[in-house]
């Protein structure tokens, strides 16, 4: 769990330096007197900020590492629901999910702070709802968080993946392959490591051979 926690945070700086840029754009653009994005100010948070998280989130997760730059730095990875590489879609669906929240909060801020006919999707006097809405899916998240023993959030559950540890194995041949923590090791490696427990198996089997002849 604190693998997770400590991954969201890297995350989270990773975000902060696209926040970074972003605000270094906005701030003398408005200095300026330039803001076009006083009308439809939730669609432009979207587009901003969302959507560009979600990419990174999800492009990165999809690829061969399974794994943003704050679980790869942590030995993570997400996995599909028995543990193999998770579909492309249910990587999409997962931080779409994760997002929603963030995406909810924006609404409502965008609400109060626009001015009439700015063309937001909420209009002031509902702006409780989306902000209630977001606080109610991140308790719900951390809530099934911490107490599953999977330690699966309410994405993962919806998407159908997890997230697990990754372990480097040295095989036989004096390579290694990242597998999930957890997962069993090969039956060929099993063997190896029986035999070289007990050496002399072999020995009493050539003796029995031996009697027999």
């Amino acid at each position: 769990m604190k693998r997770r926690l400590l991954a969201a945070l890297l995350d989270y700086c990773v975000v902060l330096g696209w926040l970074a840029i972003l605000a270094a754009i906005a701030v003398p653009l408005s200095f300026a007197g330039l803001t076009p994005w006083d009308h439809h100010q939730d669609l432009i948070a979207f587009l901003a900020s969302v959507l560009p998280v979600w990419l990174y989130l999800t492009v990165t997760e999809a690829g061969a590492a399974g794994a943003t730059w704050g679980k790869r730095r942590t030995g993570l990875r997400v996995v599909g629901p028995r543990g193999q590489r998770a579909h492309p879609a249910r990587i999409a669906v997962r931080n779409a999910v994760k997002l929603v929240p963030w995406q909810l909060a924006h609404l409502g801020v965008a609400a109060l702070a626009s001015k009439p006919d700015s063309g937001t999707l909420v209009g002031p006097d509902s702006a409780w709802l989306p902000i209630s809405a977001t606080y109610t899916l991140l308790g719900l998240t951390l809530a099934l968080t911490f107490i599953r023993s999977d330690h699966a959030a309410l994405h993962d559950l919806i998407a159908g993946t997890r997230v697990h540890a990754v372990e480097t194995v040295a095989n036989a041949g004096g390579t290694g392959s990242a597998v999930t923590a957890g997962t069993p090791p090969p039956a060929d490696r099993l063997t190896d490591r029986t035999s070289a427990r007990r050496p002399g198996t072999a020995r009493r089997h050539h003796v029995q051979d031996d009697q027999a002849e």
